[in-house]
């Protein structure tokens, strides 16, 4: 392979990279312009995969009975393939509020991506698979302000004043 071919491809694992980061700040600020601008316009709708139909139908909507969220992207392992498309596998780890409870949720996401010559690398769809959800504690968005830096625990900033 030419060293011009290795750079391509080198970009595009790191455009690739930005794309399940990009999600998870979407989700936690609960951007609902920045998660659309990440999914390529729908296609055959073929659940349980999560595509730009789905984030419009399902996800959004229901953003205003879900507790905050913290999400952190652990590995992502990209396999490039020759036609502007390609598959990757995301673990993520995600701290959602619920019923004041915060659960731990470990999650694999199984990824599949193409380029466009306009937008760039965009998301096809995902199979969200949890590996395990579990109550950690209380939710410490309910606890008193932490007032930072005063007191490293309580109530920090609230993600959506960002």
């Amino acid at each position: 392979m030419s060293e011009e071919h290795d750079a391509v491809r080198a970009a595009d694992r790191l455009l690739i990279r930005d794309l399940p980061q990009r999600y998870a700040c979407a989700m936690d600020l609960r951007d609902a312009d920045a998660l659309r601008a990440l999914w390529e316009p729908q296609q055959e709708e073929r659940l349980p995969w999560i595509d730009l139909g789905v984030i419009e139908r399902a996800i959004i909507p229901a953003w205003g009975s879900l507790g905050r969220t913290a999400s952190s992207i652990g590995y992502h392992v990209i396999d490039l393939q020759e036609d502007g498309r390609a598959r990757g596998l995301v673990a993520a780890t995600v701290h959602l509020a619920a019923d004041g409870e915060l659960i731990e949720q470990q999650i694999l996401y199984r990824d599949e991506y193409r380029r466009d010559d306009q937008a760039g690398w965009r998301f096809v769809r995902r199979l969200h698979e949890l590996r395990y959800g579990r109550v950690v504690g209380p939710d410490p968005w309910l606890a008193p302000p932490a007032h930072w830096p005063r007191s490293q625990t309580g109530a920090g900033v609230d993600p959506s004043s960002w």
